[in-house]
């Protein structure tokens, strides 16, 4: 499962994806219903500085799952994921995840946090599964993990997967150009 950084241009991709959820999924997304607007002005709002944004992509570069990962504290991070319903099931969120995890290890985080509704019960079992603990009450949980300290092969890691990642991006991005550049030379021309 190939997971990348999403560059601060690519922004309206993650918008795009947030916008595609439906009501219940954006309610387990962020807690409450939200409407458009709101996720745009959202999405405008996100900073580079102290959130990171990554991604698994389909095969015309949309957003199908994405990780936020936001900064908290000097140590600390809170995620948010979310996949389209049509690729759940299929380790997408479980990717992100370690991705995720990856990430904050790799730059000196010690403390990782999710916030979730109760009975976001796909959200619980994936962080309980990467190790955290999760505490439910007033119909919200919180899973919170220490992280470890990276080493040698965390960074090589890392460097690796996002290399791929951009790899995938790349090719993605250039079939994309050879399939318009195709159906422009396939168009009639008109004659006057």
């Amino acid at each position: 499962m190939i997971v990348r950084t999403l560059t601060p241009l690519e922004l309206p991709r993650y918008r795009d994806h947030l916008l595609r959820l439906g009501v219940d999924d954006r309610r387990l997304r962020f807690g409450f219903p939200i409407p458009n607007e709101r996720i745009v002005d959202f999405v405008d709002r996100l900073s580079p500085l102290d959130t990171r944004i990554l991604v698994h992509s389909g095969p015309d570069l949309e957003v199908i799952g994405a990780a936020q990962v936001s900064v908290a504290s000097w140590d600390a991070v809170e995620f948010a994921f979310s996949v389209e319903a049509p690729y759940r099931g299929r380790g997408v969120a479980t990717a992100l995840f370690d991705r995720a995890l990856l990430w904050a290890r790799n730059r000196r985080i010690r403390r990782a946090y999710v916030q979730c509704l109760a009975e976001n019960y796909a959200m619980r079992r994936i962080a309980r599964k990467a190790g955290m603990a999760i505490s439910t009450e007033t119909g919200e949980s919180e899973g919170t993990l220490c992280i470890p300290a990276a080493t040698p092969m965390t960074l090589l890691n890392e460097l690796t997967t996002e290399n791929v990642g951009l790899l995938d991006a790349a090719v993605k991005a250039n079939r994309m150009k050879i399939n318009a550049f195709t159906a422009w030379l396939s168009t009639p021309l008109a004659v006057e």
